[in-house]
């Protein structure tokens, strides 16, 4: 899961979204706007062929074709038990939202500390020989 949500969020693989539920409300413009967010997936088949905040929703049997990660937005036990099986068939890397959120916090704050100091943020830091030392 660790390479998946490395992939999705600092090599910016193409990934697909499943689930537009709750949290896929919550947090599909943070997705879009940190990672390479290419399509939604979504089990409901009056949801699919339409768009979702401008992102085609697609079949489990289309993803391949737009990516090999996978966002998993559900929080239901008995949903993400049926995506993973199907997941796995398709032979997709996946993650949960709630694992990659705390990933996408340490890029956000990367990328902040890149504009307040575009030159690197030098920090001093004591050390027990009473010497500071610079990290840049």
């Amino acid at each position: 899961m660790k390479k998946c949500i490395e992939d999705i969020v600092w090599r910016q693989h193409p990934t697909v979204v499943w689930g537009c539920g709750k949290n896929f409300e919550q947090y599909i413009c943070e997705l879009k706007k940190y990672c390479n967010i290419v399509a939604v997936c979504d089990s409901a088949t009056e949801l699919q062929r339409k768009e979702r905040v401008g992102l085609p929703c697609v079949s489990s049997e289309e993803i391949l074709q737009l990516a090999k990660n996978v966002i998993v937005t559900t929080t239901r036990t008995e949903f993400i038990q049926e995506i993973e099986e199907e997941l796995h068939l398709l032979g997709v890397q996946y993650c949960l939202l709630h694992d990659l959120l705390d990933e996408l916090s340490l890029k956000k704050e990367k990328i902040l500390i890149e504009k307040t100091y575009p030159g690197g943020m030098i920090d001093c830091v004591p050390h027990t020989d009473g010497k500071m030392k610079k990290y840049i």
